[in-house]
């Protein structure tokens, strides 16, 4: 069940995805319970940067009879919603109370913990943001286990992601789970999942050690193909690990062995499949280029970071060329 809204106070903003009311049983009542609310529409347009100054005269109106000092904003919904609800509550008044209540896997798991906060500015994603962690972040089991199983799938990705670096005692609970329904897999390895995520974020916070840069593990790419083609997120990073555990391989980071383990937990555990070179959809060298030099993890001379594996819990940090990661690229079959 969701928290009650007595539990935030009486001067509360909640910020929600319209479609919440239509499939959440009594979220209409429950919204009704605090002092102001403003309804978004999910998506990368609400992150649009040119979009933002007239939802901020909107929501100033929403509170303008409210405590700047004693305000929290509470964000119920998924990944957009709690990247445009985070940025909000950072700079309103100069910051005030956040709390997150995610209602994707995916952003259960992944974007409502560690303080990212984002807006887009063209076609460059996540370019204006702060660090802003919320103060609680509330995970409520019936309305994750009620999305559609291929949001669930889409978000396995990121729980395989985070058993690869991190390699935690529940990573093997993973391996060797016996059951096929993915909303439970993900429900009962939510929690150490999450914990490791913060373990990694509380030794880099505002990403300035570099350390951080491990949980972009199969996002270099995966970012690539989810912008050129239009995946999903979850396929997405799905397949940039793919293509990073290969590299991995072929650079000899990563033993045989390693290397079938961690595919057979994706392709076995959750299904996802390597997209063959006769299968994949080509792209060409120069917007592999265009989108890597938008990369925020671009460091000067068309070089970036790129997180390799060398055994579970291993990842390493890189420092490659634009061009090393085309010339990979290509190797791999996905250039025309």
């Amino acid at each position: 069940a969701f928290p009650k809204p007595s539990k935030f106070g009486s001067e509360t903003l909640l910020i929600f995805d319209r479609k919440l009311p239509r499939y959440v049983p009594g979220f209409s009542k429950w919204a009704k319970g605090f002092a102001a609310n403003y309804a978004v529409t999910a998506g990368e347009r609400l992150k649009d940067l040119d979009c933002f100054p007239q939802h901020a005269k909107n929501i100033l109106k929403r509170t303008k009879d409210l405590s700047a000092r004693d305000l929290t904003i509470i964000v119920a919904g998924g990944g957009s919603v709690g990247d445009f609800g985070g940025f909000v509550a950072s700079v309103l008044k100069r910051g005030v109370r956040l709390v997150h209540i995610p209602t994707t896997w995916l952003s259960a798991l992944d974007s409502a913990h560690g303080g990212k906060t984002a807006l887009n500015a063209g076609e460059s994603k996540n370019q204006i943001g702060s660090f802003y962690p919320a103060t609680d972040v509330f995970l409520v089991k019936s309305v994750l286990q009620s999305q559609p199983e291929v949001r669930a799938r889409d978000a396995a990705a990121e729980l395989v992601k985070i058993g690869l670096i991190e390699n935690g005692k529940w990573v093997k609970r993973l391996e060797a789970g016996r059951s096929s329904n993915v909303n439970e897999l993900l429900w009962s390895h939510l929690k150490p999942a999450i914990e490791a995520k913060l373990k990694i974020v509380k030794r880099d916070p505002f990403e300035k050690r570099g350390l951080r840069q491990v949980l972009n593990f199969g996002h270099t790419f995966g970012h690539v193909i989810e912008a050129e083609l239009k995946l999903s997120h979850g396929q997405a990073v799905a397949q940039g690990l793919f293509f990073a555990l290969a590299w991995s391989f072929r650079r000899g980071d990563l033993s045989i062995q390693e290397y079938g383990r961690a595919r057979h937990l994706l392709e076995s555990k959750f299904g996802f499949k390597a997209l063959s070179t006769k299968t994949k959809p080509q792209l060409t060298g120069a917007r592999v280029r265009a989108r890597l030099l938008q990369d925020k993890k671009r460091e000067a001379n068309q070089r970036l970071t790129f997180v390799f594996l060398e055994k579970f819990g291993r990842p390493i940090r890189d420092l490659v060329t634009v061009d090393e990661v085309i010339a990979e690229a290509d190797e791999q079959g996905w250039l025309k």
